[in-house]
């Protein structure tokens, strides 16, 4: 089984990607995340080392986004 966390389950990509791992539970583990992960270094380190992949999902708009 792989243990998979994804760092943006919570917009739109990330919650579809991981309900569709969800759909395979024999085969992989979802890793819950929160965002305050990132501000608090020791449960992001907890989360990091609990997983075998990380999947990073990030959108940006040009609105919240200067490109």
């Amino acid at each position: 089984m792989i243990k998979v966390g994804i760092t943006g389950q919570s917009g739109f990509v990330g919650t579809h990607l991981y309900n569709t791992l969800g759909l395979y539970p024999g085969e992989f583990e979802r890793v819950p995340f929160e965002d305050d992960y990132f501000v608090d270094v020791e449960r992001l380190k907890t989360f990091v080392k609990s997983c075998d992949v990380i999947l990073m999902r990030m959108f940006c708009t040009r609105r919240i986004c200067d490109w």
